[in-house]
């Protein structure tokens, strides 16, 4: 497997556990009230920020490669 082929890989996996989190963190959202934000909520978006940023920059440092 070529290094390019492997980042894209990788970078497939990201985006699927990104995606994985997002449908958790609207499944909560939606459980909650409309008022109601819980910490439990703000933790997975924290989380899920701190994911996309991490894909975001890794697909920009491989792009710059190229």
């Amino acid at each position: 497997m070529t290094p390019e082929e492997k980042r894209k890989a990788e970078v497939a996996q990201e985006c699927a556990d990104l995606l994985k989190l997002a449908t958790d963190l609207k499944a909560q959202v939606d459980k909650a009230r409309k008022d109601e934000l819980s910490v439990t909520v703000v933790r997975k978006a924290y989380e899920l920020e701190q994911m996309a940023h991490k894909v975001r920059s890794g697909s920009a440092l491989s792009a710059s490669n190229q």
